[in-house]
């Protein structure tokens, strides 16, 4: 049993200080999706969105789009949506959401 699915604010789980839990995404028209095959790797994604920084990390605030990583993203679902977990020397290439564009 999943019981991820128990937790009522995904927003509020306990990040690591070292940590960025992040919504991934992956490229396709339709938004978000990643199939069961690809769940729990680094494949397939087109970019990190972060939710919340671990309390050790100060470059890094919510909203910032994680655009070039390397390493392993701990990915799984949450009400039709996914997450993922990396540490933030994984992460080359992070930009402040006014500095995007879809």
């Amino acid at each position: 049993m999943n019981r991820i699915e128990n937790i009522k604010d995904i927003t509020k789980v306990k990040v690591r200080g070292d940590m960025l839990f992040c919504e991934v995404f992956e490229p396709t028209k339709s938004g978000l999706y990643l199939p069961e095959s690809a769940q729990g790797k680094s494949e397939g994604v087109d970019k990190l969105v972060v939710i919340k920084a671990g309390e050790s990390i100060n470059d890094v605030e919510e909203g910032d789009v994680v655009l070039m990583f390397h390493g392993t993203v701990t990915i799984f679902s949450y009400r039709e949506k996914m997450y993922g977990f990396i540490q933030r020397y994984n992460c080359d290439v992070i930009v402040s959401q006014d500095n995007f564009t879809e």
